[in-house]
């Protein structure tokens, strides 16, 4: 992945903590789920259509909800093993 057009820096640091499991807060899920929020709001007033922030937020959510809010946001790994 990291040879291709989609490779990011974010890999480098939440791909090892995800590998490790150590969602440890570098950026909380909870602040993550509030900003996506956001966008939606700001979707939502211009007409966008943002299905996948949608299922994202969906996620983040069910995480949040489950206890896991002051995880760091790589956590979201979780949300496919709950």
């Amino acid at each position: 992945m990291k040879a291709g057009s989609t490779y990011s820096r974010v890999m480098d640091i939440k791909g090892p903590k995800m590998l490790s499991v150590d969602f440890s807060p570098q950026a909380r899920l909870s602040q993550h789920y509030k900003e996506v929020g956001l966008i939606l709001g700001l979707a939502d007033q211009s007409g966008a259509k943002v299905p996948l922030s949608r299922l994202h937020v969906r996620l983040l959510e069910s995480l949040v909800e489950s206890g896991c809010g002051d995880l760091d946001n790589s956590a979201i790994l979780k949300a496919f093993l709950l």
